[in-house]
């Protein structure tokens, strides 16, 4: 079952309506809509709240209680019993990764400055 599936089943068996859990996530009613038509994917912080308001473990959410292959980046994995997984957009995977990246070379950037300041300092200490 596709997690936004499962959050509607869930959230209809608790009695709540769209509009009272987009209220309780603090986001707009369109918003809720595409998570639960799988048309966006909930972070896993947006995943807790909701396990919270309907009163359900986290993992009734995204734990599949059955034999499954589900697949996950273009690979088959076979759950033999319980089988829990998050798909991750692979855009969201590159933006994260371009993130990353640019931190690093900010993080180097930083580095190289630190570095000749203190050569400045130990100079003018000298001199």
């Amino acid at each position: 079952m596709e997690i936004g599936k499962k959050i509607k089943s869930l959230r209809v068996e608790s009695g709540f309506t769209q509009q009272d859990m987009a209220t309780k996530l603090d986001i707009s009613d369109n918003t809720y809509r595409n998570i639960e038509n799988d048309k966006i994917s909930p972070s896993i912080n947006a995943l807790e709240k909701i396990a919270k308001i309907l009163n359900k473990p986290f993992t009734s959410l995204v734990v599949e209680n059955k034999p499954s292959t589900i697949k996950n980046n273009e690979k088959q994995v076979k759950c033999s019993q319980y089988c829990a997984f998050i798909y991750v957009p692979e855009k969201a995977v590159i933006r994260y990764e371009n993130m990353l990246k640019e931190r690093n070379d900010y993080i180097s950037l930083l580095k190289e400055k630190i570095s000749t300041l203190e050569n400045i300092l130990n100079q003018s200490q000298k001199g």
